[in-house]
């Protein structure tokens, strides 16, 4: 999934240099963040369902509603 976000911000979004923080900590359009709360170690198995607060830049978007 994380693959498929970024490919989307890059082709459909024109965000060329988006990227996942988990691949690059410094992106200057990070669309995949990683959890500070998650373990680095420990991987798999590991998704949070729902209980992270989504905060939006912009509040009248499609994601927000």
């Amino acid at each position: 999934m994380q693959i498929a976000v970024v490919e989307f911000a890059r082709s459909v979004l024109g965000l060329h240099d988006a990227n996942s923080t988990e691949f690059d900590p410094k992106t200057k359009n990070p669309c995949v963040i990683f959890m500070p709360e998650g373990s680095k170690t420990h991987m798999g198995g590991t998704m949070r369902l729902g209980s992270r607060r989504t905060y939006f830049n912009v509040a009248d978007c499609k994601s927000a509603k």
